[in-house]
């Protein structure tokens, strides 16, 4: 998995997919932050409230992919890192 502040994403063009900009925007907004104090309610929100522009018929991040990285780092603002 892609980590939160490096993260790749497979890109396709023929089917709907997430704006390259706004994910890359997105995630390099919030990649300071998941370095910050955690857990942060805030943040988790924001990333559970975050949508993207759609990319139809021009190159895009899949979608499932951007979905279940979001679904990670909302765990890591919501919880925090795990012990190890």
């Amino acid at each position: 998995m892609p980590s939160s502040h490096q993260a790749a994403f497979t890109v396709t063009r023929w089917r709907e997919s997430y704006s390259i900009d706004d994910v890359d925007d997105f995630l390099a907004e919030i990649g300071p932050l998941l370095q910050g104090s955690l857990p942060n309610p805030e943040l988790a929100a924001r990333i559970s409230d975050v949508r993207f522009a759609l990319a139809r018929l021009r190159p895009g991040y899949d979608m499932v992919e951007v979905d279940d990285h979001l679904e990670h780092v909302m765990a890591l603002a919501s919880q925090g890192h795990p012990r190890r």
